[in-house]
């Protein structure tokens, strides 16, 4: 029975250890693209009558960063903004990388309101983290733009949701 206790812990912990692998992106730590979106369906579909709000983050100017630097240096500004996600959102929330340089925040319960204060916290702690050669970009600093929207208030599904979100990212970078 003992050596069944060990035996049923470790694969435990191995299957613990797939999921984590197949659901985090490899550099950045946060969530894939794959669980944000089955996460983002999940939550939709479940949703009753609280809000459910969406924050897609885009990094300025990176393509430019990346060129003067390569992409050593671009990774490690990555793992760093996943960090700053991990380290500035609630137990429950989903922080995601979207792709690129585009990361995706899932805020369960959450107002406008309180997913546009967040983007901002987010933005200016993004601002304030000193980056190597950040003084070479455009306006000195790194920098990111955010888009927010709400469901049911913006949108009537998770497709129309990220739509919705990836709009006003639009509209932020110009």
């Amino acid at each position: 029975a003992w050596i069944l206790g060990i035996y049923v812990r470790i694969e435990q912990e191995y299957i613990e250890h797939l999921e984590e692998v197949v659901n985090k992106d490899g550099l950045t730590e946060v969530y894939n693209h794959r669980f944000f979106y089955d996460s983002l369906k999940k939550m939709i579909s479940e949703c009753k009558e609280e809000k459910i709000s969406l924050i897609f983050l885009d990094i300025d100017y990176f393509k430019h960063y990346n060129d003067l630097y390569g992409h050593q240096k671009g990774d490690e500004v990555l793992r760093s903004i996943g960090d700053i996600l991990k380290n500035n959102i609630r137990e429950g929330d989903i922080a995601a990388r979207y792709g690129g340089e585009e990361f995706a925040v899932i805020l369960p319960n959450t107002t406008e309101e309180e997913a546009l204060s967040l983007a901002d916290k987010l933005r200016a702690t993004i601002e304030k983290t000193k980056f190597y050669g950040e003084e070479n970009q455009p306006r000195g600093v790194l920098t990111a733009s955010m888009g927010v929207s709400v469901y049911p208030d913006k949108a009537k599904s998770d497709v129309e949701l990220i739509k919705s979100a990836d709009d006003a990212l639009y509209r932020a970078k110009f």
